[in-house]
């Protein structure tokens, strides 16, 4: 059951920056939930709408590791490349969106509980000019997905 979720914005530089989070707790040691969500190719099962995902830089994980991520998107396959820009092995992984209209910034951070391990699972989200009429509109797409994402990843280990 999701126990907390929050939905902030904020300016950053010039630009307005949408943030929604929603946190869990799971009750696994931290080092299995972590490797877990770390892992892009276990998002299929844990992340509703993601067909695939994988590594196409060489492990180990560090800044700057990139990953191809495939999601069913508006009927169709759509294939984006993320990049870590933060990591902290049983911590912190952060990925940003490299491709795709939106800036996308993923936080997920683990910390370790007395009953096993809380999980945060975060986005930030901004669109281009462009697309600045319609940003509410991926906002709320993102509440409902991260939502759905700890829900399911607190069934998919437990």
């Amino acid at each position: 059951m999701v126990y907390h979720t929050k939905e902030t914005s904020y300016v950053q530089g010039n630009i307005e920056m949408h943030r929604i989070e929603t946190s869990i707790e799971i009750y696994r040691y931290v080092g299995d939930v972590f490797d877990f969500v770390a892992d892009p190719s276990n998002m299929p099962k844990w992340a509703p709408g993601y067909l695939a995902g994988e590594w196409v830089t060489k492990l180990p994980i560090r800044i700057g590791s990139k990953q191809k991520r495939v999601t069913n998107f508006g009927g169709g396959d759509r294939e984006t490349i993320h990049v870590v820009t933060q990591f902290k092995k049983n911590s912190v992984i952060a990925l940003s969106a490299i491709t795709g209209p939106l800036v996308i910034e993923e936080i997920i951070e683990t910390e370790k509980t007395s009953l096993g391990t809380s999980v945060v699972i975060a986005e930030e989200i901004t669109a281009p000019l462009l697309l600045k009429p319609v940003e509410w509109i991926f906002a709320a797409m993102a509440k409902k997905n991260i939502s759905a994402f700890s829900e399911s990843l607190k069934k998919t280990l437990e």
